[in-house]
């Protein structure tokens, strides 16, 4: 699950990475109309909100629903080895 996060969160990086380069060019091509630029920019900067907004709920989602299941997990580790602290003496 962590792999698939980590990967989206890269895919927006190189989202916004591959617009920076592309709209320094762009901004070279359109210096006589700067409306356009911000009107594009408005609306890149909109969407990758919107995509990186949802990805950070989702993992709150999963965060909330695993944190019980490592809490569980680590106290069952805890007790295994305190059992077996406990048989040894």
């Amino acid at each position: 699950m962590c792999v698939i996060l980590t990967t989206r969160f890269e895919q927006i990086k190189a989202k916004i990475d591959f617009y920076i380069k592309s709209t320094c060019q762009e901004k070279k091509i359109l210096k006589n109309n700067p409306n356009e630029i911000q009107n594009m920019d408005v609306k890149f900067w909109k969407e990758v909100r919107e995509d990186y907004n949802i990805i950070s709920q989702f993992c709150e989602k999963i965060n909330f629903l695993l944190s019980d299941l490592i809490i569980l997990n680590y106290a069952s580790n805890l007790s295994f080895i305190l059992f077996q602290l406990f048989i040894g003496l």
